[in-house]
């Protein structure tokens, strides 16, 4: 029997032996195409959902920082602290667990931290309505001492982001 023989005798199988693998192959090929576009997708909402969070952070830390005056501790007058309110991680919070685990922690901890500050200022303020909350100056301390327990949790969740971010590019 030669070669040729083999092969007419055996035609069916073999080309069906081919086909078969092709599939297999393709199959391969579309599950590891399918896996690149996943990642490149997730990749692409990671970066977004990074630098949304990122910009309000940075937004928050800086109003905390400078959107007032702090209490004159002399004096027998109160300060008007405005209200800070998250906007965009309130609807991003199903999405904060595409992040890595260390961002999702920072953010969570700095997201509980800012929603924290608002209800301790509400014990230490003498009047509080939608937009400010009224701090009068017996507890000037306090209520510093709580901007600046703010901005530090802040920080971490800003750096990690940031620096996810930078390499990300």
């Amino acid at each position: 029997m030669t070669w040729y023989d083999f092969l007419k005798d055996f035609q069916t199988a073999l080309v069906g032996l081919i086909g078969f693998g092709g599939v297999i192959i393709a199959q391969f090929v579309n599950g590891w195409l399918s896996r690149s576009r996943d990642d490149a997708l997730l990749a692409s909402e990671q970066a977004s959902i990074r630098k949304a969070l990122l910009a309000e952070l940075r937004v928050l830390k800086a109003a905390f920082e400078t959107e007032f005056e702090p209490p004159d501790p002399t004096g027998q007058n109160f300060t008007l602290v405005p209200r800070m309110y998250r906007k965009v991680s309130v609807g991003l919070m199903d999405q904060i667990g595409k992040l890595n685990e260390t961002e999702a922690e920072e953010v969570f901890r700095a997201l509980a931290t800012i929603d924290e500050y608002d209800r301790s200022l509400a014990l230490i303020s003498s009047d509080a309505n939608e937009q400010h909350f009224s701090i009068p100056d017996r507890a000037a301390s306090a209520f510093l001492m709580k901007r600046e327990n703010l901005v530090n949790q802040l920080k971490p969740a800003i750096d990690v982001l940031s620096a996810n971010a930078k390499a990300t590019k």
